[in-house]
């Protein structure tokens, strides 16, 4: 049995090694501040020289890296490095925050009592953009069931008992869409509603429509939400394109590859959860944003605001593992707003509601030209059509 070296020992091998490099050193004539400060070109007989006196690192290393891969992850290492770096040195971050903070007061708390706690954010007026999912049950004939009552809270952001939030109750649901198609809904907040603790009218921030924008296919983005029902957060993300998405996942369950009875259970819980319809070759892998977030249950209908400020996704859902308070999140998708405002203008259109389609929907779509486009593909074709015949 070979003896494990001890502390002089390993003294001892560390003294040769550093007087090997100096002797290389001495020979040459160079310093070792010379030979750092201006990279010695003839440097690689050092590293040689240090090769020989580690064998097994060497083989340690060339079997954790075959190949090239050790140059691709140490390439994904300065990324995150640069990441960081843009994140913490860019001088239009704190004037972008303050955007966000102000923007994120049109995001609400949505509870649906006795069933679930969200997140909404007001679109136009009084009208409520959230998840269908929140109401998974409560919803009959498109209308909301008897019985049902669902709030919104606004302001939720201070912890108790400092909290000083506004909240309504919502009348009625105007569009539903259900979680198997586009998971979006949108609540008409009842206007006589009034915080009962001061007495007053309570007054709704402005609405976010105006601020729609395209999915970008990468970059950095950030979710206002209410995760766990709790108070208001935000939450920083960057978003994974799409080619990457198995990698992200692969990714994550390393930091389990100790144990395989792990992996698996994981593997077979995202599986179950459906995480095959967003990668490659899914159902709906062209049609969300995919992210790591640690903002999970309670988060859903939050808005998902990219570089710019404009709102570019509906935070929907999460592959989630673990259990009680430790749930971790192997990835999480949003649904991009632009094709649900399309399917809000067809579904007003389908049901007769012109005046809400022309005097509100219409007069937004105009300053917003993403929105202007979507609207005219819906609308505009028709009324070309009628002044045509």
């Amino acid at each position: 049995m070979q003896d494990t070296p001890g502390a002089s020992d390993i003294s001892q091998q560390r003294c040769e090694r550093e007087t090997a490099v100096l002797e290389v050193l001495q020979q040459r004539g160079t310093s070792v501040r010379a030979a750092v400060a201006n990279k010695d070109k003839n440097i690689a007989e050092i590293y040689q020289i240090l090769r020989e006196q580690y064998p097994d690192l060497k083989e340690l290393m060339e079997n954790r890296f075959p190949d090239d891969s050790y140059q691709k992850a140490l390439e994904l290492r300065r990324e995150d490095f640069r990441k960081i770096q843009r994140l913490f040195s860019h001088p239009a971050l704190i004037h972008r925050d303050r955007k966000l903070i102000k923007l994120g007061e049109s995001v609400c708390k949505v509870v649906v009592k006795d069933v679930c706690e969200g997140t909404g954010f007001v679109l136009f007026d009084n009208f409520i953009l959230t998840n269908a999912h929140l109401l998974k049950g409560c919803v009959e004939g498109g209308k909301l069931k008897e019985g049902i009552r669902v709030y919104v809270f606004f302001n939720y952001d201070d912890p108790e008992p400092h909290t000083k939030f506004d909240y309504f109750l919502i009348e009625r649901m105007l569009v539903y869409s259900s979680e198997d198609e586009l998971d979006y809904a949108i609540l008409e907040i009842n206007w006589q509603e009034y915080n009962q603790a001061t007495q007053t009218r309570n007054k709704v921030p402005p609405g976010l429509l105006q601020k729609f924008g395209p999915l970008p296919l990468s970059g950095e983005a950030c979710i206002v939400g209410h995760p766990a029902g709790g108070l208001k957060q935000m939450d920083s993300i960057y978003i994974i394109e799409k080619e990457k998405r198995e990698q992200a996942v692969h990714d994550h369950l390393q930091q389990y590859k100790d144990s395989i009875f792990t992996v698996y259970s994981i593997i077979h819980l995202i599986k179950k959860q459906g995480i095959e319809n967003i990668m490659i070759g899914g159902n709906k892998a062209d049609k969300v944003a995919t992210y790591n977030t640690s903002m999970y249950h309670g988060s859903s209908g939050s808005p998902v605001f990219d570089a710019h400020g404009q709102v570019c996704c509906l935070h929907t859902a999460g592959f989630l593992h673990g259990f009680l308070n430790h749930k971790k999140c192997v990835i999480a998708y949003a649904q991009p707003v632009l094709p649900i405002f399309k399917d809000i203008v067809s579904k007003l259109k389908e049901s007769g509601n012109n005046d809400l389609l022309r005097l509100r929907v219409e007069k937004e779509a105009k300053i917003n030209s993403y929105l202007k486009k979507v609207y005219d593909s819906v609308v505009g074709l028709e009324d070309e059509a009628m002044e045509t015949d």
